[in-house]
């Protein structure tokens, strides 16, 4: 029962710029309860109000689609076929706002006509393909995690881990055959497709099987034969952390930071030669990028991968200055797009050109611009990249860590608790000379409880801070409503370090004095620290007032989901252990009942464990994610993103 009883990692957007009473202070650092204040959490820092900040990217053929952090979707270039979902047909050379998509979008997936969007209830709109606004596709208005498209298809990942796919002729007379995928109703995390028709997916084990044509050996199962079920990828039963298709070729980004590709023989020679991407029907190492890497796309001809840095490197053709070094010469060597050494959280390459989303919440582009597809207000074609017109900073992802052991950012960020106490515990997150506490613990009678110190200096080797409570918030289960939050200063705290691995938590809360003895927890080890660290405070912005925290230990999240009950009562359950595989976990979820308020002694035959549902994350970057839950027999969708402070 110890597993349930940790509690996770916080990382609030605690606006430093902002000054006010100890109350607005936590309604600026944690709730954001007032307009006024949502500055410091939405990050709109002085002088980035005018411009729009994005979480996510994809580039098509010829236009690029963006989610912002209001989780609506803006597109540009092409829209001869409606594909900007604007409801005309008009081009546009810097971004237009979607039909109707103005909040509630967590994935975008754009191809060469047609763009879809995930929705924050698991349902899929498609619009362009002739359809000029979004629409609804019938049989997934819900249960979906993930999506992709290629050329007229599109597949989904449902909440269960299987996978659907669906033809688009035309939007406008939308016909079409939901089909599950023999022998994958389960199990998977990512899927990626191809234009020449060939699928490949992620197992929860971290391995690869592929579908579909095989003529070029990018079914990577060490034949030329098609095969209308899933094959496994030679030698890629785990281990590897994402995929993406090419025309006939396949790459797959390992956990350990290197690219291998398979497919590209024979056939396709003439159009992509074996001087650009290796030919093999097995994986093979890409020369140039066997560690390092973070994140991997292509359109078949070109490819780029971004790098623990956050630089980008691409190679591949450059008849249009789609490798951004500032020249036309190919290269089959990885070279670095200029001016983008760090500085980047993601990477989606179009069709002969590529657009990178900035740390700062912009976006850049590069390459081909016939119809405006880069976003900078002209139809050039740019060999450097160019800032998308309207697209600024504002969110500061945290910097992506490199593998191996990583030791502790600062003194007190980590998972704290008592270990004679085991069923109470507090996540400290540490920024330079501010940490914040969250404390998860019961009431009198024994109910999950949580408190909250949002600003807690630090000065020598400890900080002290006020106490918070929050009541009449709303459950996840129904739509927010955050008019009925109260919260309330209960008291001060005073946390002091002897060392990075132990404390000691003097507070008084409602009156009654007390002192806890805490220890940094680990629960999980490993050889290798995935590329990516989750570890922050998560929560959707546009629903102030609940949160979850999450703590990544190698190959294993622990997270923490502070919310509300049915009477708006503050309530907190744990998923003590969700494996990474790819860019996602899935886990049990549980609620601790019976504890003991922190003001009395510790009983811990009254505790009582229960699980409660489940829960799944997916992060399409390092800020931005999807939460997918069932509590209580009541499930739902929730875009989350990092915060920082």
């Amino acid at each position: 029962m110890a597993n349930y009883l940790r509690t996770s990692t916080d990382k609030c957007s605690i606006n430093t710029y902002l000054t006010g009473d100890s109350v607005s202070q936590l309604l600026k650092r944690f709730f954001y309860a007032l307009p006024l204040v949502f500055i410091g959490c939405l990050g709109s820092t002085p002088g980035y109000a005018a411009e729009t900040r994005v979480v996510a990217i994809s580039a098509g053929s010829d236009h690029t689609c963006a989610i912002t952090t209001a989780g609506g979707v803006k597109c540009w270039g092409s829209n001869k076929d409606g594909q900007l979902g604007n409801n005309s047909t008009v081009d546009s050379s810097i971004p237009v706002d979607v039909t109707g998509l103005s909040s509630g979008v967590v994935a975008i997936s754009s191809v060469a006509h047609f763009t879809c969007a995930l929705t924050t209830v698991g349902g899929v709109k498609c619009w362009g393909a002739d359809n000029l606004i979004p629409i609804d596709i019938p049989g997934l208005t819900s249960g979906v995690t993930a999506i992709t498209s290629y050329g007229t298809d599109t597949c989904v990942l449902t909440t269960i881990g299987g996978v659907k796919c669906f033809f688009i002729p035309f939007l406008a007379w939308f016909s079409y055959t939901l089909e599950d995928h023999l022998g994958l109703s389960s199990g998977v995390t990512v899927i990626a497709a191809s234009f020449s028709t060939h699928t490949c997916v992620l197992t929860t084990a971290g391995g690869v099987k592929c579908w579909g044509n095989n003529y070029s050996g990018q079914l990577g199962n060490n034949s030329t034969t098609a095969s209308s079920v899933p094959v496994d990828v030679t030698g890629l039963s785990s281990g590897v952390a994402a995929i993406v298709t090419g025309f006939n070729s396949t790459f797959a980004l390992t956990k350990a930071g290197g690219v291998k590709s398979w497919g590209n023989s024979d056939i396709f020679l003439a159009y992509i030669p074996s001087y650009i991407f290796p030919s093999s029907l097995t994986p093979v190492d890409v020369a140039g990028l066997t560690s390092g890497i973070v994140a991997i796309d292509t359109d078949g001809l070109n490819f780029c991968a971004l790098t623990m840095a956050g630089g980008v490197k691409c190679l591949g053709f450059n008849d249009y200055g789609q490798l951004g070094n500032n020249s036309d010469s190919d290269s089959s060597i990885p070279t670095d797009v200029t001016g983008l050494t760090g500085g980047v959280s993601a990477i989606s390459v179009g069709w002969k050109y590529t657009c990178a989303l900035t740390t700062a919440g912009g976006v850049k582009c590069w390459g081909r611009n016939e119809y405006g597809q880069l976003g900078d207000n002209s139809k050039t074609d740019r060999s450097t990249p160019v800032d998308v017109v309207g697209l600024g900073d504002g969110v500061s992802p945290d910097p992506i860590l490199p593998p191996g052991p990583v030791a502790p950012a600062s003194p007190l960020t980590g998972l704290w608790w008592n270990q004679n106490e085991s069923g109470w515990g507090m996540s400290i997150t540490q920024r330079d000379a501010m940490a914040f506490l969250a404390w998860y613990t019961y009431d009198s009678i024994g109910q999950p409880s949580w408190f909250v110190i949002s600003s807690c200096p630090l000065v020598g080797s400890g900080c002290t801070g006020d106490i918070y409570s929050v009541v009449g918030g709303t459950p996840l289960g129904v739509p927010w409503n955050g008019n009925g939050k109260v919260v309330t200063k209960v008291g001060t705290g005073t946390f002091a370090y002897s060392d990075n691995n132990t404390g000691t938590l003097n507070y008084t809360v409602n009156g009654v004095n007390g002192t806890k003895q805490i220890t940094r927890q680990m629960f999980a080890t490993g050889a290798i620290q995935p590329t990516v660290d989750y570890s922050a405070l998560w929560w959707n912005e546009n629903e102030s007032g609940w949160g979850l925290a999450i703590t990544q230990q190698f190959g294993m999240i622990f997270a923490t989901m502070y919310t509300y009950d049915a009477s708006g009562n503050p309530v907190w359950y744990v998923a003590s252990s969700c494996p990474l595989s790819g860019n996602s976990c899935a886990g049990d979820l549980y609620q601790v009942t019976g504890g003991s308020a922190p003001t009395v002694a510790w009983n811990d035959a009254a505790k009582v464990v229960t699980k409660v549902g489940t829960v799944n994350f997916t992060f399409q970057n390092s800020s931005a994610g999807t939460l997918t839950y069932t509590i209580n027999g009541v499930s739902g969708v929730k875009v989350i993103s990092r915060q920082l402070f």
